[in-house]
C-alpha cells in the first residue's frame, strides 16, 4: 500500500516538473525574442512582436510604411481545446499584439486566424478562419487594463468568424 501511494505521489509531481521545465524554456524563448535593437526599423519591431507574441504559429508579417497596413497572418492554436476556445485565446494575442504596437505609426491592422479545415469531400487545407481589421483610431481609444476581450469582434471593422469558430 505504501510502493501504491508513493507511486501515485511521484505520478502526481512528474507533470508539474515537465510544465515548470516547459515554463522555463517559453521564458528563455521570450527573452531571446525580447532583443531589439534600438535603431530597429517599424517593420523590425512589428516583426519583433509579432513573433515574441504568436511565436511558432506566425505565417506572415507585413508593415506597408506607404499604405500604414500591418498585416499578420497566425496558425491558430488548437491543441485540444474547442474551436471556441482556441478563437478566444488567439483573440487575447491579438488585443496584446495591439498593444505592443499602438505606438507606432500605421493606419490598419488586419490579423487573420489560420486553421486547418476539411472540406465536404474530406480535403483538409490552412484556411483562414477568422480576420480582425482594426483602426489604429479604434487601438488608441482602447484601455488594455480594463479591455474586456468580448468586445474585440464589436470593435473591430468588418469582422470574419467562421462559423465552426463560433
Amino acid at each position: 500500500m505504501k510502493k501504491l501511494l508513493l507511486l501515485s505521489s511521484i505520478l502526481t509531481l512528474l507533470p508539474i516538473t515537465t510544465i515548470h521545465a516547459e515554463d522555463n524554456q517559453n521564458q528563455n524563448e521570450v527573452s531571446q525574442v525580447s532583443e531589439l535593437p534600438e535603431d530597429a526599423t517599424p517593420q523590425e519591431i512589428v516583426e519583433h512582436f509579432a513573433k515574441s507574441i504568436f511565436g511558432d504559429n506566425l505565417k506572415e508579417v507585413k508593415y506597408d510604411e506607404e499604405t500604414g497596413y500591418i498585416e499578420v497572418d497566425s496558425r491558430i492554436e488548437i491543441g485540444g481545446l474547442s474551436l471556441a476556445s482556441s478563437r478566444r485565446g488567439f483573440e487575447g494575442q491579438i488585443v496584446e499584439f495591439m498593444e505592443a504596437v499602438k505606438d507606432l505609426d500605421f493606419e490598419l491592422l488586419r490579423v487573420s486566424g489560420l486553421a486547418d479545415m476539411t472540406d465536404k469531400y474530406g480535403n483538409t487545407e490552412l484556411s483562414k478562419v477568422a480576420v480582425y481589421p482594426i483602426t489604429k483610431e479604434t487601438i488608441d481609444k482602447i484601455n488594455y487594463d480594463k479591455f474586456i476581450l468580448d468586445n474585440l469582434e464589436e470593435l473591430a471593422e468588418g469582422t470574419f468568424i467562421h462559423p465552426e469558430f463560433r
